[in-house]
């Protein structure tokens, strides 16, 4: 179906917006290290938050709440020595305002939100941090999680994270809120949770494709996301 909306094409998307991540290592045990992703920033190239550095307290034009960091990994001159910070799960934080931020690659999902609407600045949280391209691997890892550490810290919906969730989400003043998490029947209480929390506040202003209960379709997992996100957006 031909989309009544404009949508560039992936190479002019990724020179017009960059995108930069906070990546991380979670250790849950001596050998047991989980790569992880708290957040991901898309800005516009030209912009003055295109910087290198990217001020995290800025607030964005749009949070979108997803789940599966998929393929999107940092992006460095000299990544052969590019570390990543380990945080153990028995002390877990992460200081959302002055934490490390690096230019990332794009993935083909950061790519349709890109493509959404003229935006300067967008903000990818997910309902988990773990990176795992594959759905049904990702599903095992979280399992095994919390089974191991009757634990949910691998997500900023944690309880621990109050802090760092509510300067992400931007919490005194939330701008528009994408969900777009997918429909695997195993996220529906993280989603639930997820869901009434951003939307306590009734007027809080919200797109997504809802498919069931408190599950909404996934920007990659569904035909014409694109419009049907706009169409909504615009009748906001």
């Amino acid at each position: 179906m031909k989309s009544k909306y404009i949508k560039l094409s992936q190479d002019k998307l990724r020179d017009k917006y960059h995108c930069y991540g906070h990546f991380y290592t979670l250790r849950i045990n001596k050998n047991n290290l989980i790569k992880c992703r708290s957040v991901l920033e898309i800005v516009e190239s030209n912009s003055t938050l295109d910087n290198g550095i990217m001020p995290t307290n800025n607030m964005p034009d749009a949070i979108t709440i997803m789940m599966n960091p998929g393929g999107s990994e940092p992006d460095l001159p000299n990544i052969s020595q590019y570390i990543e910070t380990i945080i153990n799960d028995n002390f877990f934080n992460i200081d959302f305002m002055n934490k490390k931020l690096v230019r990332a690659i794009p993935d083909v999902t950061q790519d349709r939100i890109m493509n959404v609407t003229g935006w300067k600045h967008v903000r990818i949280l997910n309902l988990s941090d773990v990176r795992e391209k594959n759905s049904t691997y990702l599903k095992d890892h979280l399992k095994k999680f919390e089974v191991a550490l009757d634990s949910s810290i691998h997500s900023i919906f944690s309880p621990k994270r109050k802090a760092e969730r509510e300067l992400a989400l931007c919490i005194e003043d939330m701008p528009l809120i994408i969900f777009g998490w997918g429909t695997e029947e195993y996220l529906e209480k993280i989603g639930e949770y997820a869901f009434k929390y951003i939307t306590m506040d009734n007027k809080q202003k919200f797109v997504g494709i809802k498919q069931d209960n408190y599950n909404f379709y996934h920007p990659g997992r569904r035909e014409n996301w694109h419009d049907n996100i706009l169409n909504q957006i615009y009748s906001l």
